[in-house]
Formats: structure tokens, sequence, C-alpha cells
């Protein structure tokens, strides 16, 4: 798999509350553990869109 190759890691935005929503994709896609959420939840486009920013920064 080509993020083998690579030193990438998952950043989860945490819009679905969901535990199953999330694990659907993530089994699916067969993809690593997520190492930061950054719990964004549920909002307008605009908030979410600026928490996730904020999130991603402070990382």
């Amino acid at each position: 798999m080509f993020m083998d190759m690579m030193d990438c890691f998952i950043l989860h935005t945490g819009q679905h509350y969901s535990y199953n929503s999330d694990k659907i994709f993530f089994n699916g896609l067969e993809l690593p553990e997520v190492k930061y959420n950054l719990d964004v939840g549920s909002s307008s486009h605009a908030e979410e869109t600026g928490e996730m920013l904020i999130g991603i920064d402070k990382r």
C-alpha cells in the first residue's frame, strides 16, 4: 500500500458522531488508526471549516 512508502497519518475532523459511520469507511478503505481527532462536530459549513483550520493549526 502506498501509505507504507510515506510518513503519513490520519487527521479526523470528527464530524460524524456515530461510531459505525466512521468505522464503515475506515475499515472498508483499510485506513490506519486516527492519530488526531479534531472533534469538530456538526454546525454550519463555515463554523466547521473554521474549527478544522484552528484544530489543524494547533497540531
